[in-house]
């Protein structure tokens, strides 16, 4: 899975809830530049400004992190797992 920057996937977002720019700018309370300096990793939002974004979105600040890293699924099986020199018995 290729890792996304933040503006990577405020974008993302934005276009899988089929928002316009100007959508998003009237949701989050935010200009076309700010927009644009974020969607392009060019400024990283501070944290009012990521809460109106989410907020715009309806999800929160943990969501947007968990859409760039869901949690696993699955439990891996330790017992797999074998540390150099030990042995299993």
């Amino acid at each position: 899975m290729e890792e996304l920057e933040l503006g990577d996937i405020i974008r993302k977002l934005r276009i899988e809830r089929k928002m316009t720019q100007q959508d998003l700018m009237d949701k989050a309370y935010l200009t076309r530049s700010q927009i644009h300096y974020i969607e392009k990793n060019k400024r990283i939002p501070r944290k009012p400004t990521l809460e109106n974004i989410c907020f715009a979105f309806g999800i929160s600040i943990g969501d947007l992190i968990l859409s760039q890293y869901p949690l696993c699924s699955s439990t891996p099986n330790i017992s797999s797992i074998e540390a150099p020199g030990a042995t299993i018995g």
